[in-house]
């Protein structure tokens, strides 16, 4: 199957939960238009699945330890610095 690149909105909360085809891929998290995104490649065609996505602002408690790291990113001109980790799903 070909694979394409997603893009998701992120809120910027602790956790939260995306639906996202089967066996995607984490590319990178920055922001567009000011607004968090998370990058994946995926197959469209792949069932569906949940998964939790947690948002965690430096010198914050890591409390996901285990779970993928996608990235970081930066917001209100680089003073806030955020970390975005994925959690593990079985492909």
């Amino acid at each position: 199957m070909k694979r394409t690149i997603w893009k998701y909105d992120l809120e910027v909360t602790d956790e939260q939960t995306i639906q996202i085809p089967k066996g995607a891929s984490v590319l990178t998290v920055d922001t567009q238009d000011g607004l968090p995104k998370l990058w994946l490649a995926v197959c469209p065609e792949e069932k569906k699945q949940l998964v939790r996505v947690a948002i965690i602002g430096t010198g914050k408690p890591l409390w996901c330890d285990g779970w993928i790291y996608a990235g970081s990113f930066k917001m209100r001109q680089d003073i806030l610095v955020f970390h975005v980790f994925v959690e593990p799903v079985e492909l």
